[in-house]
């Protein structure tokens, strides 16, 4: 592995999906789809149009870094199965990359274009039922390469993503806190700053889109601790199960007692 390893990132846990094709740890393209969850129809066009770019053969992707939810089910499950099928027809490595981590690098960028000292972010989605799915992280001061910084470029897990409800995310957590991702849009009033605690800050809307590119830096930085995956190991991580899959459980568990 070195800097001129030919690598595609896919981030399909969104609402609008996004590719990215780069050389080592350098991004040089990044298309994101043309349309809110058209994840079946615009995957695989963008890829190829994207290593078309590149004059790049799909054969000749080495690397393969995959957000692989929570997220979008559909656009999860695209994502996985075409990062399968390139792992079991041209041996493309596979790094698995949990998309709250690449979310939080937009928190880096929103520091950047507002000029907030951001130094805790809680990455938020919703998981219905009351709850939240979060995860919470410190920017790093210094370049910690130890496992115990995690493998997000720049930043330290804090807490670990998690089922939660937006009361225990505010009780554990330290202020000021930097909340970003769509589970916002779900929960104003539990968080939003208040005449009780004012250093809550929901970071701009316009960071709360998951991108390819941020895949490709966490995916980078696993690569170099030797984090991949075979394609049996690669599967997605979701909020909770489909819905289908619990209803038939619990159809099957009443048949199951009626029968006792």
């Amino acid at each position: 592995m070195d800097d001129m390893t030919r690598i595609m990132a896919i981030e399909t846990s969104g609402r609008i999906g996004s590719v990215a094709v780069a050389l080592g740890p350098q991004l040089i393209a990044e298309q994101d789809f043309t349309a809110q969850l058209k994840h079946a129809a615009q995957l695989l066009p963008t890829m190829e149009r994207l290593c078309q770019s590149q004059g790049w053969q799909p054969a000749e992707i080495e690397h393969l870094y995959v957000s692989v939810g929570p997220g979008s089910f559909t656009g999860i499950r695209i994502a996985v199965t075409a990062a399968k099928v390139l792992a079991f027809s041209q041996n493309t490595k596979i790094i698995p990359v949990p998309s709250l981590e690449a979310l939080a690098l937009n928190a880096e960028k929103a520091g950047q274009s507002e000029k907030l000292d951001i130094g805790q972010v809680a990455v938020v989605l919703e998981a219905g039922r009351g709850q939240i799915f979060a995860a919470v992280f410190d920017r790093e001061t210094t370049d910690a390469k130890d496992d115990s910084a995690g493998f997000i470029p720049g930043f330290r897990i804090n807490l670990a993503q998690t089922m939660i409800s937006p009361t225990e995310l505010l009780e554990r957590t330290e202020r000021p806190l930097y909340l970003i991702g769509e589970g916002l849009k779900y929960h104003q009033q539990e968080l939003s700053p208040n005449e009780q605690d004012r250093q809550i800050v929901r970071l701009d809307e316009k960071y709360w889109q998951p991108r390819a590119a941020n895949v490709h830096r966490c995916g980078w930085f696993r690569a170099q601790k030797g984090l991949f995956v075979t394609a049996d190991q690669l599967k997605p991580i979701y909020i909770r199960r489909p819905e289908a899959v619990e209803k038939w459980e619990k159809l099957h568990r009443l048949k199951g007692t009626k029968n006792i």
